[in-house]
């Protein structure tokens, strides 16, 4: 029986603890970066984390026909990952450096890894056969968009609105806890995207090693054993869930968007959850969907007029989104992109009762609501010039009247005339 002499066993001793510090220090930076980045306060460093994933930057091509300049490391992230399999992972991902160390946890306290399918790969391939039509779905399932809607400040305070990030990266640890690395290893789309982009290089290429690198020591027979079947079953699932989605779209009172946001059919889909435009909002009134206009849209950003409107002067929330749901809007055409449309009720409105008030065209920063005199009910009564109005909610917001408000922002289709 051979033994190692001492000094060789307390050499491998050591150098196992340290290359597992070596690997976890450049992710412990990225997570510190991450974390300063989703905390700044000023546009558009917010954006740069869900933008560094490639599944973000290839599900936003797919869908939207555009590249932004923050996608950039995004697509080299996914061009390197041809060549390096799971090299993010393993060095710089922030999401998957809090997953290993619940993982780490849960081992001390006595968990094991659990086998189970890879079904990262397959959640990949549906997002992005989904996003050739149009609608990525479960794209909110990427762990850095995870990280990002996870981030609770929000303009110098916590802010403690629903966020689907905070739940996500919260089960993604819980998991992680339970059975160590079964998120990273078996779950993950962006590391699921990454098998993928390695196992066809690695086919394209016909070999095992590329310009002279070996391929990857982690199992490359496991990351590519039935990824046909897989990608095949994938992309067929995310044809056909998007097939329904652009088919069928249950009548439903739809919520008001952001400026610059996605028509509603394609906006639950594009939409990460990130919470950029939630923390990017001065005013507030960026709020999550706590589910009051159905399970599809559930923490998708609506904007709500109860305490205050969309500010004339701002434009945040249209330059922090990453995956396109919200086209950047600059504040010369922030008074032509339409928000929704106001609805007068002369039932409460104070001068249907014969009581002076003009607060809602005082306050009105478009100049668009006028006071007429209506011969037929002989008072005065608003008029909104739509040409002029966006619906930012400021008359709604000055409104007197209460509980119900007598002028209040409703949704605007595409297909409705504007008139005054």
């Amino acid at each position: 029986m051979n033994e190692q002499p001492a000094d060789t066993q307390g050499e491998a001793a050591w150098r196992a603890p340290a290359r597992v510090l070596l690997r976890q220090l450049p992710r412990l930076a990225a997570l510190a970066i991450a974390v300063m980045l989703l905390c700044a306060a000023a546009e558009p460093w917010p954006i740069l984390v869900p933008a560094t994933s490639p599944l973000v930057a290839a599900a936003t091509w797919f869908s939207t026909w555009t590249v932004s300049a923050f996608a950039v490391p995004g697509w080299v992230i996914g061009l390197v990952a041809c060549w390096w399999h799971r090299g993010f992972c393993r060095w710089l991902c922030p999401t998957g450096c809090c997953a290993d160390g619940a993982s780490w946890v849960g081992r001390r306290c006595g968990r094991r890894p659990r086998r189970s399918p890879r079904i990262g790969q397959v959640l990949a391939v549906v997002v992005l056969a989904g996003a050739a039509l149009g609608y990525p779905v479960l794209l909110w399932l990427d762990p850095l968009a995870l990280l990002s809607g996870a981030a609770g400040v929000h303009s110098g305070h916590l802010n403690f609105s629903p966020s689907w990030g905070a739940l996500g990266l919260g089960l993604v640890l819980m998991m992680s806890l339970l059975w160590p690395h079964v998120w990273c290893r078996r779950l993950c789309p962006l590391g699921g995207l990454q098998d993928v982009l390695a196992a066809t290089m690695r086919r394209a290429v016909g070999s095992s090693s590329i310009r002279g690198r070996p391929w990857p020591s982690a199992s490359p027979a496991r990351s590519v054993t039935g990824l046909p079947r897989r990608a095949f079953l994938g992309g067929a699932v995310g044809l056909a869930w998007a097939a329904l989605l652009a088919r069928w779209n249950p009548q439903r009172p739809r919520p008001l968007r952001p400026p610059g946001a996605a028509e509603d059919e394609r906006f639950p889909s594009l939409c990460l959850r990130c919470g950029n435009c939630v923390r990017a909002c001065p005013a507030g009134i960026v709020q999550s969907d706590t589910g009051r206009h159905g399970v599809g849209g559930l923490l998708a950003p609506l904007l709500s007029f109860d305490d205050d409107y969309c500010w004339e002067s701002c434009n945040r929330c249209t330059l922090v989104c990453p995956s396109g749901a919200i086209s950047p809007v600059t504040l010369a055409q922030k008074p032509h992109t339409r928000i929704g449309v106001p609805q007068v009720d002369m039932n409460i409105c104070l001068l249907g009762d014969d009581r002076e008030c003009a607060i809602c065209r005082n306050r009105c920063p478009y100049d668009a609501i006028r006071l007429v005199f209506d011969e037929a009910e002989y008072t005065l009564t608003p008029r909104v010039d739509l040409q002029r109005c966006n619906g930012c909610g400021a008359c709604q917001v000055a409104c007197p009247t209460q509980p119900r408000k007598a002028i209040e922002i409703g949704r605007w289709d595409s297909g409705q005339k504007l008139s005054g």
